[in-house]
């Protein structure tokens, strides 16, 4: 590990909060960009030793502000960076409203990069590495989640173009693919679909074609919500990729990733549209509506 700081993004929870925590328990220190005083309280009750920086990754004012902040909280410099901050947005393409896929891309894949370029000198300079939190499903896409699925294939796009890019500037760019670890998006993606589910009417086309299954989908994301481990393992995975010699491109984190990897998407398209229809025909079971 170089010296100087890492700056993690969306650290006040989650995924987030696990890297800062695990960061700071190995002695390092860790500027950790949080989005209002609840977020900061949270934070900072978990880790004292964290150094809050206030940051809306979508705000250019906030973003073209964070190299100067970075520098005052760390003149020793900066090391390395974590792109974790993230949201979730699902529900049927054909429904989803153009603001809110808008929003997904500003913060998984614009926002993302916005904070690579201003903060691509200082990594420069201490010779470090960039660290995105990608997700199994940029390697895969799932029915219902196709916005978030998208906008992680794109920042796993941009991270292999850029870790070419900067190869010979002495910096390293490695993705990590997490599958499904506790975290507070999924209490946002389930407030999404009932936002989407309470917009339909009664006797629309779209209530009738995609009620049912995002009645269930709800029901599947509380079960993953409650069945979901700790993040620890992300946290691990950075740590290694944050002082590895010869890091991976990619690290690919926890039991369902794996079994996607190796599974899932090695399929044949056929095979695997035929393996989600069988899941959702079973939601739809679930939820008494199959046939």
């Amino acid at each position: 590990m170089k010296h100087g700081a890492v700056l993690v993004t969306g650290a006040s929870s989650g995924i987030g909060l696990a890297i800062t925590r695990d960061l700071t328990s190995r002695g390092v220190p860790v500027i950790a960009t949080i989005r209002g005083a609840e977020a900061r309280a949270r934070l900072l009750a978990s880790v004292p030793a964290a150094l809050p920086i206030e940051l809306d990754i979508t705000h250019a004012e906030h973003v073209a502000a964070l190299p100067a902040a970075v520098q005052a909280h760390s003149p020793q410099g900066l090391a390395a960076v974590v792109n974790n901050a993230g949201l979730a947005v699902v529900g049927p393409l054909e429904c989803v409203p153009s603001a809110e896929l808008r929003r997904q891309f500003e913060v998984n894949v614009i926002g993302q990069m916005a904070i690579t370029q201003a903060l691509l000198p200082q990594i420069r300079a201490s010779r470090g590495r960039f660290v995105f939190i990608g997700s199994i499903a940029g390697r895969i896409a799932s029915p219902f989640a196709g916005p978030y699925c998208a906008s992680k294939f794109a920042l796993r796009a941009l991270a292999d173009s850029l870790r070419v890019e900067v190869a010979e500037q002495g910096v390293r760019v490695i993705l990590i693919e997490p599958g499904a670890f506790g975290s507070r998006i999924w209490a946002g993606t389930g407030a999404g679909v009932q936002r989407l589910a309470a917009d339909f009417s009664a006797d629309s086309a779209p209530a009738r074609l995609y009620g049912p299954l995002l009645r269930a989908c709800l029901g599947m994301l509380a079960d993953i919500e409650a069945r979901a481990p700790t993040p620890e393992p992300v946290a691990d995975a950075v740590w290694r990729a944050l002082t590895a010699t010869h890091p991976r491109t990619r690290y690919l984190v926890g039991r369902d990733a794996w079994f996607t990897a190796l599974t899932l998407a090695r399929l044949p398209d056929a095979c695997r549209d035929w393996v989600y229809r069988l899941r959702l025909r079973a939601l739809l079971r679930s939820t008494g509506r199959g046939r």
